[in-house]
C-alpha cells in the first residue's frame, strides 16, 4: 500500500516513541469514526515497520450506530489488512441514553465504565501498557472554546463541574503521558485538524463509520467543528497550547502523571 506524505511526516515526528513499542502491550481505542480510523491506519503501518503488536478495541455504543452491514464492512476491510477489531458490548440498548438528561455524558460514563472493567481483566503488567487514544487538534480547539465560554456562566453550582471537565480535557493536550504505574498514554493525532484527517482518509480510500449518532447535536465540539469548516479556519497546536497556558483555571500544568490509575482511568482518561 502506498506511503502517503502525511503518514511519513507523522512517522518521522514520532520515531523515538515508535521505537519503544516493540516490547509493549499496545491497545488502540477504536470507534470506527474518522479519527480512530486514521489512527489505526497509522499504527498498523508503523507496527510492521517497528515490529510491535497492536490490539484494537472498540466500544460498540450507542447501539443504533453499530449495526450490520456497515460494521461487517469495516471488519472486512481491516481484516484484509491483518487487523482484528475486538468490539465490546457496552449496553444492550440505547434506553439509558433515551432516559438521560444529557445522553452524551451518560454514553461517556457507560463507555468509560466498560473500558475500566476491560483493563482490570486484560492488563497483567501495567508497566508494559500503552493506551492509544485518537484525539485531534480540532477536538482540542473545541475543548478550549468550551472552557472559555463556560467561564461566563452565572450558575455558581456549575463551577465544580467546569473544573472537573477542565481536568478531563486539559490532559488530552499532551501527546504522551508517562504515568506513575509505568504505563503510557499516547495520543498520536493531536497535531492534525479535521481537514487533514478527512483528506488522508479520502486519498487512501479508508472506510469509516458513516451512521450518525442520534445525539450528536448534544455534543458542543461537533457543533463547533461544523463552524470551523464553514469559516475555513486552520489551527496550530503550539499556538493553541501557548494560548491556553494563559488561562488561569485551565490546568495544563497539573501533574497528571502522578495520578493513581484507578483515578485517572475511571475519571479522566
Amino acid at each position: 500500500m502506498a506511503k502517503n506524505p502525511i503518514y511519513l511526516n507523522w512517522k518521522k515526528h514520532y520515531d523515538t516513541t515508535l521505537r519503544t513499542l516493540a516490547d509493549k502491550h499496545v491497545i488502540l481505542l477504536f470507534s470506527g469514526g474518522k479519527d480512530s480510523s486514521l489512527g489505526l491506519d497509522f499504527l498498523l503501518r508503523a507496527s510492521g515497520e517497528y515490529g510491535f503488536s497492536l490490539s484494537t478495541h472498540g466500544g460498540a455504543y450507542p447501539v443504533h450506530r453499530y449495526q450490520s452491514p456497515e460494521i461487517d464492512a469495516l471488519n472486512a476491510y481491516w481484516k484484509q489488512r491483518d487487523a482484528q477489531i475486538i468490539w465490546h458490548r457496552v449496553a444492550e440498548s440505547d434506553k439509558p441514553l433515551e432516559r438521560a438528561q444529557n445522553p452524551c455524558k451518560e454514553c461517556q460514563r457507560l463507555r468509560r465504565q466498560k473500558f475500566s472493567s476491560f483493563l482490570q481483566k486484560e492488563v497483567k503488567d501495567w508497566g508494559s501498557l500503552v493506551l492509544i487514544a485518537c484525539y485531534t487538534l480540532s477536538d482540542l480547539v473545541s475543548y478550549a472554546i468550551e472552557h472559555i465560554l463556560g467561564g461566563f456562566t452565572r450558575i455558581s453550582n456549575e463551577n465544580q463541574q467546569r473544573a472537573d471537565r477542565a481536568m478531563e480535557t486539559a490532559q488530552r493536550f499532551y501527546p504522551i503521558l508517562k504515568m506513575r504505574e509505568g504505563y503510557t498514554v499516547f495520543r498520536p493525532l493531536v497535531y492534525f485538524d479535521e481537514n487533514t484527517v478527512e483528506k488522508y482518509l479520502v486519498e487512501m480510500s479508508i472506510p469509516f463509520l458513516s451512521t450518525p449518532c442520534a445525539y450528536r447535536d448534544s455534543r458542543p465540539k461537533r457543533i463547533l467543528q461544523e463552524y470551523y469548516k464553514k469559516m475555513g479556519l486552520q489551527f496550530d497546536y503550539a499556538n493553541l497550547v501557548e494560548f491556553m497556558k494563559k488561562i488561569p483555571d485551565f490546568p495544563l500544568n497539573h501533574s497528571y502523571q502522578t495520578m493513581h490509575k484507578e483515578v485517572y482511568v475511571n475519571k479522566f482518561f
